[in-house]
């Protein structure tokens, strides 16, 4: 979800123990060219069928 943190692996981690791996957030969409500016790291997920988004656009956490 946005606002939340996730690892290298796209697991949710609290931002409050997040390090320098790891990534906030800030939108879900269908393409790269979605993400909000501030995406530093814009993570492509696998297909899942029935996904409403394939990017996660992200930002360093720490």
């Amino acid at each position: 979800m946005k606002g939340d943190c996730i690892d290298a692996n796209a697991q949710e981690v609290a931002c409050a123990q997040a390090g320098a791996e790891d990534y906030k957030v800030l939108d879900l969409t269908k393409t790269e060219a979605e993400c909000p500016s501030g995406t530093t790291d814009p993570l492509k997920l696998t297909i899942a069928i029935g996904r409403p988004y394939d990017y996660i656009c992200a930002t360093a956490a720490a």
